[in-house]
């Protein structure tokens, strides 16, 4: 959250709760709403939830679900387990990629096959367990699945590699003419991605290699190998970079550092797939910090302000957005609720679960309706070379990534297309 931000908490506060905040006891610390007087901030908290618990445009209901019995099976985790059928749909997607990469040739296409098969190793069946780790709702399968693909992507990486040694003794050989430099531009895009996907694989490896002693130093070796990233030319590459980067820092426990990154909750976010994410990762960094009031009340305003945000998408889409935000709203003030419990205040705990009760009526009454996903963890930035006619009448052509025509939906996109040329579309960072 960026500076600033503290003190526009302060004022909404004030506007929602009266003169409470005229109390003493209450001040801001750099720029996050620090408590002294307990009393206070929980009613203030307490205020918000109760002014912006039934959010436009979703059917409000008062179904009795405060107590505290439905509010400990209430898990927000399982609400974004991965979809009935999807790991049949990606067994499929792999088989389709692994089949090109069978049939490329030697070199160059080769290279470009593998690195398009990493390249979606990171970005697809990660989707769902990377939306549950970036909010703290993990899942205990969520970490080996980051793990494993980080670690199989950088594997195809150094695959990759050693058919572009090939691809460029072949290249060199045939260097004069048209044909020499239609090789020698395709590698180098090729180049590029390679050295775009490496750190974003090494990050998510870093999961897996990472212990209690040296974990932390692990992960700020992981973000720091993301700056480069982070200023890339292409904007869903950069917004990308930038939401994962913040994330190891968290790992780290750099808390100081993934927040000078991350932008203010409330401003509006950009058109990538990544911008909305970001601001929930703000909120459910303040819980981190045992903040529960200030978080919650930022969830709660987040998820007001989606179908402002994002005007342009469904209402089928804006609501999956909103009960995203809601899961973590829930889950921060779970939280809130056991500090609650440990300092003796049952009125407040009652008047807490109540306040979730009704959102979880509100907003996830039917378990069918949806919640918003990442649709990839990383951005498809490398797509297969031409394929047999068989093999490509099986995979779907991608629309063009950028610029996005919308925002992401909530369930994750299918395996990219095969290419026209044989070269990647991934974009180089400013300066390379």
């Amino acid at each position: 959250m960026q500076p600033g931000a503290g003190r526009q908490m302060v004022c909404t506060v004030r506007g929602t709760c009266g003169t409470v905040m005229g109390v003493r006891g209450v001040k801001v610390v750099g720029n996050v709403v620090m408590r002294r007087g307990t009393r206070v901030l929980v009613a203030c908290a307490v205020g918000l939830m109760l002014a912006w618990a039934p959010m436009a445009g979703v059917r409000a209901q008062s179904p009795s679900l405060g107590d505290s019995g439905e509010a400990s099976t209430f898990v927000p985790a399982e609400r974004l387990a991965d979809p009935a059928g999807r790991a049949d749909e990606l067994a499929v997607q792999r088989r389709e990629l692994e089949a090109v990469s069978a049939q490329a040739a030697a070199g160059l296409e080769r290279a470009q096959a593998q690195l398009a098969l990493a390249n979606w190793i990171l970005a697809v069946p990660t989707a769902c367990a990377a939306t549950r780790s970036l909010l703290g709702l993990e899942l205990p399968s969520d970490a080996k699945t980051l793990a494993d693909a980080g670690q199989e992507a950088q594997r195809l990486i150094e695959q990759v590699r050693e058919a572009m040694e090939v691809a460029k003794s072949e290249s060199d050989a045939v260097s004069a003419g048209p044909d020499g430099e239609e090789a020698a531009t395709a590698r180098r895009r090729l180049e590029t991605a390679l050295e775009n996907l490496e750190p974003l694989a090494a990050l998510f490896a870093t999961a897996a290699e990472a212990d209690e002693d040296g974990g932390r130093a692990m992960w700020s070796r992981a973000a720091r190998g993301l700056a480069v990233l982070r200023e890339a030319a292409d904007a869903e590459l950069a917004s990308c970079a930038m939401l994962w980067q913040a994330y190891a820092w968290l790992e780290a426990g750099r808390q100081d550092r993934a927040r000078a990154l991350l932008p203010r909750p409330l401003r509006q976010p950009d058109t990538t797939a990544y911008g909305f994410m970001s601001r929930l990762l703000g909120c459910r960094m303040l819980g981190d910090e045992g903040q529960y009031t200030a978080a919650s009340a930022l969830a709660i305003r987040v998820r007001a302000a989606c179908a402002g945000w994002f005007q342009h998408e469904s209402a089928m889409q804006i609501g999956a957005r909103q009960r995203l935000a809601a899961l973590l709203q829930i889950s921060l003030g779970q939280q809130w609720l056991r500090q609650l419990r440990e300092s003796d205040q049952p009125a407040r705990v009652a008047q807490l679960e109540k306040i979730l009760g009704d959102v979880r009526g509100s907003l996830f009454a039917e378990s069918s309706l949806q919640i918003h996903r990442l649709s990839h963890t990383v951005p498809l930035m490398v797509q297969p070379p031409a394929l047999k006619p068989r093999v490509e009448s099986l995979i779907p052509r991608r629309e063009p990534v950028t610029p996005p025509a919308t925002a992401p939906t909530s369930e994750p996109a299918d395996v990219p297309a095969p290419a026209d040329e044989p070269a990647a579309t991934s974009v180089p960072a400013n300066g390379t």
